[in-house]
């Protein structure tokens, strides 16, 4: 996800590529442009804790747009979550609305 404000987000959708000959693990690539989402009445949202091993928490929306802008212009983290390269799965209804939004770690 690119960017982010209150109402709505903005990314791409994407393409996990992995694979014998690709070094870390595999990695996403872009595979459509970048776009607008809107957030639905009621969307849920989660972060991955400070740890993996915490699990994910639940987060309001508010404060995952504030996570996504302090990670998108400090990467190196923030408390008590890390930043894990701005990658998130999203789930939309059939009007295109999001309704779950969780943040992924680097599989």
């Amino acid at each position: 996800m690119a960017w982010g404000d209150p109402n709505r987000i903005g990314g791409n959708g994407t393409k996990f590529v992995c694979g014998p000959n690709v070094p870390d693990d595999g990695y996403y690539q872009a595979i459509t442009q970048d776009a607008s989402y809107k957030f639905a009445a009621g969307a849920k949202a989660s972060l991955v804790g400070n740890y993996v091993s915490e699990g994910r928490k639940d987060v309001s929306i508010t404060d995952l747009l504030t996570h996504i802008d302090h990670c998108t212009s400090n990467p190196s983290g923030q408390q008590p979550y890390s930043c894990y390269g701005n990658m998130y799965d999203i789930t939309v209804d059939g009007s295109g609305l999001i309704t779950t939004i969780a943040e992924i770690y680097h599989p």
